[in-house]
């Protein structure tokens, strides 16, 4: 699992600074994840910043004033459109179809300070600061992303409060309040409470509206003598892609018994083993624009062709129709 925190995103664009365009004079962040690197990015640079709604409206949200940064409305100006991260390419398309039903007279730059390895084969941005291979994860969005599917999130900790060490009250769960409420489904919510209390558990969980595919107690025969060791034999074993981990020693245990990463909620931070290695750098070379204009060629044979059956079908569909209104026929259902 690859992460970056919000200030390994300020480290990367400061880096990224001296590879983007000179005379760039507007910086657009991509909602709502892109506006964080373009508000920092323009803040670096000191240039007029705004959104892409901004962008096809011609409002600035720096300064609040309508209209470009010049006098002249019409001049052409350098603008760098920028996201956090892309990795299929759709959000990044949906950008440009914005931007190009606008008519804007500018030129535009598309980047992105994380891709992965093959957004950058595939020139899915003019620009990037750097490639970060799936899975990854970042401080800005880890708790609200659907990746939370394949996670483990521990319940005492995390999603509510935890009993204390010394004598832990597990009965007192139904008076406890959440500490965190995901908005996708959570795919194993980890805890040591007793199998006996899995109904008062469950029933919590629906209250508060957190939904796991599966929750994950000792057997009622197994006797667990450390909570870390139980955790991370769980992470193992569902194969899951992170375990989010409240209590920060508590973490520094599971991630060194399961030789993975852990995310440790109370400080936002993500916790390796020793062995880990930390950081990945993927040199990569974004393509060439003849290279991307030879691939947008080899693939309109076969865009071509699905087109022309696609209009096949149509015409074969009101063909139909027409003939069996011709004849009086009823109603045709399609």
């Amino acid at each position: 699992m690859e992460y970056r925190s919000i200030s390994e995103l300020n480290d990367r664009v400061v880096d990224w600074i001296d590879a983007l365009p000179r005379d760039l004079d507007l910086i657009v962040g991509v909602p709502r994840s892109g506006m964080l690197p373009a508000n920092l990015l323009a803040l670096h640079l000191h240039l007029p910043f705004t959104d892409l709604e901004g962008l096809c409206e011609g409002r600035i949200m720096a300064s609040g004033q309508r209209g470009v940064p010049d006098a002249d409305p019409d001049r052409r100006l350098n603008v760098l459109v920028v996201d956090d991260s892309v990795c299929s390419g759709a959000s990044m398309n949906r950008a440009r179809a914005r931007v190009a039903a606008a008519g804007l007279p500018h030129r535009i730059y598309y980047g992105a300070v994380f891709v992965t390895p093959e957004a950058v084969r595939e020139g899915e941005v003019d620009l990037f600061a750097e490639a970060v291979p799936m899975p990854r994860a970042f401080e800005w969005n880890i708790l609200y992303t659907p990746q939370l599917g394949r996670f483990c999130i521990d319940l005492d900790g995390v999603l509510c409060e935890s009993p204390g060490r010394d004598a832990p009250d597990y009965t007192a769960l139904d008076s406890c309040s959440p500490l965190f409420v995901p908005r996708h489904r959570v795919g194993w919510a980890v805890t040591t409470r007793p199998e006996s209390l899995r109904e008062q558990t469950q029933r919590w969980l629906t209250r508060h509206g957190i939904d796991c595919a599966e929750l994950i107690m000792p057997q009622s025969t197994e006797k667990v003598r450390s909570a870390a060791a139980f955790k991370a034999r769980v992470y193992r074993v569902t194969g899951a892609e992170l375990f989010i981990e409240g209590d920060p020693a508590e973490a520094a245990a599971v991630a060194e018994r399961a030789g993975k990463p852990v995310f440790c909620f109370g400080t936002r931070s993500m916790v390796y083993p020793g062995s880990f290695p930390r950081y990945r750098h993927i040199p990569v070379r974004t393509p060439h624009r003849i290279e991307r204009a030879l691939k947008w060629l080899a693939r309109l044979p076969m865009r071509v062709s699905n087109r022309m059956l696609r209009m096949s079908r149509s015409l074969a569909l009101l063909a139909a129709v027409y003939g069996h209104w011709i004849s009086g026929g009823g109603a045709v259902v399609i």
